[in-house]
């Protein structure tokens, strides 16, 4: 009996240790949780930042859209949507990279000429556009 009783208050002074270690545990998992979407808005503010996804819209978007997403006469002649409009800012990312990939009426798809991570960024750096051109607008 003196064994079972020793247990029993082994138990409870294990409790106060259990009950610190969820504590620590719970703050442990939410500190992981804020550093991993810490981290995609560190991943997105890259790719748009991205020089590669510059240059791959300069080379392979620029001629219809603009430098700025603002389209050219090319791309207007080509019914090319202004890239920094709610309309087009208002898709999800996954349906500007369905766009990209496969194309849009006048628009070729990019699917074969790029990779699936250049078009990731390309989508970013669409991202930026408009606050650029709204920063752009307020400047004038």
């Amino acid at each position: 009996m003196k064994n079972f009783t020793k247990a029993k208050k082994n138990v409870h002074s294990f409790r106060p240790l259990l009950l610190k270690n969820v504590h620590l545990f719970r703050t442990l998992l939410l500190t992981v949780v804020v550093l991993v979407v810490a981290f995609q808005g560190v991943k997105a503010m890259a790719a748009a930042d991205d020089p590669d996804a510059a240059t791959v819209f300069g080379s392979t978007c620029a001629t219809c859209h603009g430098k700025n997403g603002v389209p050219t006469p090319t791309g207007k002649s080509l019914n090319a949507p202004d890239l920094t409009s709610a309309a087009v800012q208002g898709h999800t990312d996954g349906d500007l990279q369905q766009i990209i990939s496969g194309g849009k009426g006048n628009m070729p798809p990019f699917a074969d000429s790029l990779s699936e991570a250049q078009i990731k960024a390309l989508v970013a750096y669409v991202r930026t556009l408009a606050s650029q051109h709204k920063a752009g607008k307020q400047g004038n």
